[in-house]
């Protein structure tokens, strides 16, 4: 069975009887979720729609714009056109630079202090023109990172005064001209621009509050702050981004950005943050960016630094899951979340899984109230607390952690958000409870 075959039926059995993946998908509040997976320079597609969306349909990628603006400044540093130690902010307009802060300090931000979000300002997101006072600096550069999006809207600024280029153009000749990304762009369309492509499908796809309520706005429109969330992008054509060094092959001024400049962009530099993209502190070989704009999508974009694969996803009703299975069915390492927003994303089930027999080594009682019990039919079951009912453990969709003992044994618990990581020695063995409701994770021990 083909990949994306096989994550179609993972979805349609979440319900019992199996439902379409794409109903399934929209009952958790969105009717179009694109996903697109890179495999060793192989990329697959495929569009879960119930509203005639396809893998040609463009998505606005909310904050998936910063990394993408970022890949662009790498690749003018490799061309000797920029230097990330370079201190830029005095091209700003005279009105807006004398309102950031004290001008001593401002001339010492570098293009490095605003891709990792360190330059010492706090505007995480874009809410709309209030009128409201400019956000002034908060910190000295590089003393702290603080998630900052009016980083980008500067950074723009620079990078199209210092150029005499549109921000659009830019990127379009740096990134997506280089790498074949045809389907992507920093264009935004016009709010009453006709969105029906040839074939009957959206060519740009719209946004909704449910699974079954349009936006009364189809998408975000704020052109001047493109930069931080407004790439249009069709999924079909969305990762080549996230193998920034290339194939092995090339000689390093054939690479589309030298293997060392690639690194240093991958390279952690405070809480989490590269240059521009996110890093896992937990599992360092992830590296990606989440997004989501009001009106926009929520879109989270993960690969990995050490190896050629990656996934992308618009409008992703289920999280993080769908990166989870997608990892899981490829036999890939585990993803996660990369630890920005949240500690853990609870996957989906996978039914056809066949239950790890050595799940009854952790039958008994566990901290917090939790025990393991072994149903009548021999099948594993939690139960919590003083409730005398126990909910049946079903496999996990994502990849399990290795250890000396073995691979992990993951179970969602019932029809819950939550997931219950077996792992451990002999000696020492382990429940790990991932939490949907706090979306984080706590360690029980046997008692």
């Amino acid at each position: 069975m083909a990949f994306f075959d096989k994550l179609a039926d993972v979805f349609a059995r979440q319900t019992d009887p199996p439902s379409p993946p794409e109903r399934f998908l929209a009952s958790l509040g969105t009717p179009s979720v694109s996903v697109a997976v890179l495999d060793r320079g192989s990329i697959e597609s495929r569009c879960f729609s119930t509203v005639g969306d396809n893998e040609g349909t463009r998505f606005q990628a909310a904050s998936i714009s910063k990394p993408i603006a970022g890949t662009a400044v790498m690749r003018l540093v490799s061309r000797g056109k920029l230097s990330l130690d370079n201190k830029l902010l005095h091209v700003l307009p005279d009105e807006l630079l004398a309102s950031l802060g004290p001008p001593g300090i401002l001339r010492q931000i570098t293009l490095r202090h605003l891709l990792s979000h360190t330059a010492g300002f706090r505007t995480s997101a874009y809410t709309g023109n209030g009128h409201n006072l400019p956000e002034k600096l908060s910190a000295f550069p590089g003393q702290q990172f603080a998630y900052c999006g009016g980083n980008f809207a500067m950074l723009q600024i620079i990078l199209e005064t210092v150029f005499e280029t549109p921000f659009a153009d830019l990127v379009q000749e740096h990134v997506f001209d280089h790498l074949g990304m045809a389907d992507s762009t920093f264009a935004t369309p016009a709010q009453d621009e006709d969105d029906d492509d040839d074939e009957g499908g959206h060519f740009f796809a719209r946004s909704w509050w449910t699974g079954n309520k349009p936006h009364d706005t189809p998408w975000l429109h704020h052109p001047e702050l493109a930069s931080g969330g407004v790439l249009v992008s069709a999924v079909q054509g969305s990762l080549e981004p996230d193998v920034p060094v290339g194939t092995g092959t090339e000689t390093e001024t054939e690479r589309f950005l030298p293997r060392a400049l690639a690194a240093e962009m991958l390279t952690e530099v405070q809480g989490g943050m590269a240059l521009s993209w996110m890093v896992s502190r937990k599992k360092g070989h992830a590296f990606g960016h989440w997004g989501g704009n009001s009106p926009s999508f929520r879109c989270y974009a993960v690969g990995f630094a050490d190896t050629t694969g990656g996934v992308d996803g618009r409008d992703l009703a289920g999280g993080c899951g769908v990166a989870h299975a997608a990892a899981h069915l490829k036999g890939w390492p585990p993803i996660g979340t990369l630890e920005q927003l949240q500690d853990v994303a609870v996957p989906v089930k996978d039914p056809s899984r066949g239950v790890d027999g050595r799940w009854e080594a952790w039958v008994g009682r566990w901290s917090e109230g939790w025990r393991i019990e072994r149903a009548a039919d021999g099948a594993p079951r939690a139960g919590f607390g003083e409730l005398e009912a126990a909910l049946e453990l079903v496999p996990g969709a994502l990849p399990a952690e290795r250890g000396e003992d073995g691979p992990s044994i993951d179970f969602l618990v019932g029809g819950l958000s939550v997931m219950l990581r077996l792992h451990g020695t002999r000696d020492e063995r382990t429940i790990g409870v991932w939490n949907g409701l706090t979306l984080q994770s706590t360690m029980l021990r046997r008692v």
